[in-house]
């Protein structure tokens, strides 16, 4: 019998307010079709535009919403950091507003999880991207290819899921 998994959703924002309340809404709809048990947790990075106000009013209306406000712009490695560490469920993944993979990805990721402590996705087309930002990805993406000896275009896309406690070992800074 397939093990059922709680899921912890970390949903960093900074300056978000046009897309947060629908993303939220679909995110916990999603979620609530999908999973027994799970949680949305929000980490506000100093936003300037109104998304501070709207993630207290979304955690109000969703019980299974949680907010954590920075006091000013630290990142998203630093809202990452946030909420694996505030994380209460079985697995916990990464998700943004802008919807860069289909919510379904978590549900074909599932499987994997009794055998594997993580899915993380890559992408097998470019995308289209600023001169700095191609370059960065450029020389990223060819250094984690060179270290960990693998065959694919790019190795950072956004899907990442992780058993809780696998995260947790992890030294993050």
């Amino acid at each position: 019998m397939e093990k059922v998994y709680s899921t912890s959703v970390i949903i960093p924002i900074y300056n978000e307010c046009i897309l947060l309340e629908d993303a939220t809404k679909r995110v916990c709809a999603f979620l609530s079709e999908h999973f027994k048990d799970y949680e949305i947790l929000i980490i506000e990075s100093g936003s300037t535009d109104g998304s501070k106000q709207l993630c207290d009013k979304l955690a109000k209306v969703y019980s299974e919403v949680r907010v954590f406000h920075e006091k000013e712009r630290n990142g998203f490695g630093s809202a990452l950091k946030i909420g694996y560490g505030a994380a209460r469920k079985d697995l916990v993944w990464l998700y943004t507003v802008d919807f860069p993979f289909c919510l379904e990805t978590i549900l074909e990721a599932l499987p994997f999880f009794s055998k594997y402590d993580c899915v993380l996705s890559y992408r097998t087309k470019t995308t289209r991207n600023s001169a700095f930002r191609t370059i960065q990805s450029l020389v990223f993406n060819t250094l984690v290819k060179f270290m960990l000896n693998i065959k694919v275009t790019h190795v950072n896309s956004a899907f990442k899921c992780y058993k809780r406690n696998v995260i947790r070992s992890f030294p993050l800074r």
